[in-house]
């Protein structure tokens, strides 16, 4: 079932009454912070209908957003070290973050198979 249109969705958040909603997670998208959370988890499920998708990082600082790009090309480093750290802890493979890498360089997402998140520990048995 589709959803009103932007206008009347629009129209509906101005009224003064409660509003009747449902989010329909399927299918379901995951980026790399998707993996993060996941990767918090004990018990990590990802439903086999979800596209698994890494892709580029951008390393922003909203308190000083005019730093140098040596400066940010520092800190993508300094994050993606930090990431590294919080992979291998949470029993994650660090080449997660190989993957993030990839993308920041290429420009490109790259989507992963069910076997892959297997393989990389993002999803448990």
């Amino acid at each position: 079932m589709r959803g009103p249109g932007r206008a009347e969705c629009a129209a509906l958040k101005r009224g003064r009454g409660p509003l009747d909603g449902a989010i329909d997670p399927w299918p379901a998208e995951c980026d790399v912070v998707c993996v993060l959370i996941l990767s918090g988890g004990v018990k990590r499920i990802v439903p086999a209908d979800t596209n698994v998708v890494i892709g580029p990082t951008h390393i922003k600082n909203r308190l000083a957003p005019n730093i140098s790009p040596e400066h940010q090309a520092g800190l993508t480093v300094r994050y993606g070290e930090q990431f590294r750290i919080y992979l291998k802890d949470m029993g994650v493979s660090t080449e997660v973050a190989d993957i993030v890498d990839t993308a920041g360089s290429t420009g490109r997402a790259r989507r992963l198979s069910r076997n892959d998140w297997m393989r990389l520990r993002i999803a448990t048995d």
